[in-house]
């Protein structure tokens, strides 16, 4: 707000004056204690002309902060537009016309002043891979020979995917591999990343 605000004042545009003025009430709000916020019930209009509530003659003031401001416009301009027009008096064409564009104008404004505040979630995620080297010793009487056998590094995985995401009827070793695989390359990935 600031930034634009120190733009606007540069250009010397109207739009600067109106948003200094909206700083200003809103910074004095907040020193006097007055409530500030957009969605709160006690909501403070800024004290500019196009955020006054009498607004006689029009459907409604050109600019709305407060939340229950807008809500209260809507109500207004639907007792206007509705209910004074079904009574024996019917209105014109004209101000059916105009009742409409002002309904879609202030349910825009509404929407605005009374969306939520976003809300930001941290998610944190950690990966932890362990990998088992199993040696076999095999000797025979006749000769002396060592066959050194080293297991899978991913057998764990594949052990766990066929015993837990495959059913009795549905083992397919070769997916389960296939799988594993393409994790383990992820969370290499990921590792070095």
């Amino acid at each position: 707000v600031a930034g634009a605000l120190l733009v606007a004042a540069l250009t010397g545009s109207a739009s600067a004056r109106s948003l200094r003025t909206l700083f200003e009430a809103r910074k004095a709000d907040l020193g006097s204690g007055a409530p500030n916020d957009r969605l709160a019930p006690d909501c403070v209009e800024p004290d500019e002309p196009e955020y006054k509530s009498e607004y006689a003659g029009s459907m409604g003031p050109e600019k709305v902060f407060c939340c229950h401001t807008a809500k209260q416009v809507v109500a207004d301009l639907e007792a206007r537009c509705v209910k004074e027009c079904q009574d024996p008096v019917a209105c014109t064409k004209s101000l059916m016309k105009v009742c409409e564009a002002y309904k879609k104008k202030y349910a825009s404004l509404e929407e605005q002043a009374c969306k939520e505040r976003p809300t930001t979630t941290t998610t944190t995620t950690t990966t932890t891979t362990t990998t088992v080297t199993t040696t076999t010793t095999t000797t025979t009487v006749t000769e002396a020979i060592t066959t050194t056998t080293t297991a899978d590094p991913l057998q764990w995985c594949y052990d766990m995917c066929r015993d837990t995401a495959q059913t009795e009827e549905c083992k397919d070793e070769a997916s389960c591999k296939n799988f594993c695989h393409r994790a383990s390359e992820r969370f290499e990935k990921e590792a070095h990343a």
